[in-house]
């Protein structure tokens, strides 16, 4: 009778540890599930960042006596910018009075490096307000960047 009631006791037991275990394992595969969704898309990102190129520009003044001012455009991406064309005040900037006399923008600027150009500044002529730029990367998307100058 005891011994009937300890064999009992063991399958009831068991039987729970069964529904235990079967229940941590779905825990364990629905957790599995999620993290392998989030290592995809983060893949997904990195593969996209690889495609982008980011490009900023910045003015540059040099001390005296010359005080010259560049335009610094530089690819803080992973990828090439082509196509790239400036703008100041709406305006493509050779037709802008400080960028009458800058040289040809270039065709590429590769990841992590800049170009300089010369701004015409001159008494009389006002520096550009706003300067934007756009591109292509490795991902042929167009791709924009505003700033304003003070």
């Amino acid at each position: 009778m005891v011994s009937d009631l300890l064999a009992g006791a063991a399958i009831l037991i068991s039987v729970c540890a069964l529904v235990m275990e079967a229940r941590g394992r779905r825990e364990a595969n629905r957790l599995q599930a999620r993290i392998v969704v989030l290592e995809e898309a983060r893949q997904r990102d990195a593969e996209k960042r690889a495609l982008r190129a980011e490009l900023t520009v910045a003015r540059q003044t040099s001390a005296a006596p010359t005080r010259s001012s560049q335009l610094v455009i530089r690819n803080d991406g992973q990828a090439a910018a082509r196509d790239i064309a400036l703008f100041f005040d709406g305006h493509p900037c050779r037709e802008h009075p400080c960028g009458a006399m800058m040289r040809e923008m270039p065709e590429v600027i590769g990841p992590g490096c800049e170009a300089k150009l010369l701004l015409c500044e001159t008494l009389g002529v006002a520096s550009p307000r706003v300067v934007r730029l756009s591109w292509r990367d490795e991902s042929n998307a167009t791709r924009t960047m505003e700033t304003a100058f003070t």
